[in-house]
């Protein structure tokens, strides 16, 4: 199994993740992880909704990919995460302990992204 020693490791630099783990739980996502979506990262930003931390681990693990036992722990305990990706393409990733705390800001989320896309409807585009 590829959790090796340490903790939380960050990205190499600046760029389009904040973290290491962003980035592998962003290729989850890519490969059809997102268990809901809203918005489009061109107009609104996009985000996506994926539960079970522990699932998103066992996903990354079955990819081969590595984590340290710090970044595993977070994601066992985890009820899932929230991406978004700006117009620029930089990806960040929320990564929720609670339940009903993901639930509440996915919520939220969405709740934004429909108001944002009905304020462009009938402007005469």
């Amino acid at each position: 199994m590829p959790i090796i020693e340490g903790d939380y490791r960050t990205a190499r630099g600046p760029g389009k993740f904040d973290s290491d783990l962003d980035e592998l739980i962003w290729g989850i996502s890519l490969d059809g992880g997102a268990d809901e979506e809203a918005g489009e990262s061109e107009t609104t930003g996009w985000y996506g909704l994926m539960r079970d931390g522990a699932g998103i681990l066992q996903s990354i693990l079955d990819r081969g990919e590595t984590v340290t036992k710090a970044e595993a722990a977070l994601l066992k305990r985890a009820a899932g995460v929230i991406l978004s990706e700006d117009s620029q393409g930089f990806v960040s990733v929320d990564i929720v302990q609670k339940k009903r705390t993901l639930d509440r800001r996915w919520n939220e989320i969405v709740a934004e992204v429909d108001e944002a896309e009905g304020e462009g409807e009938g402007d005469g585009w």
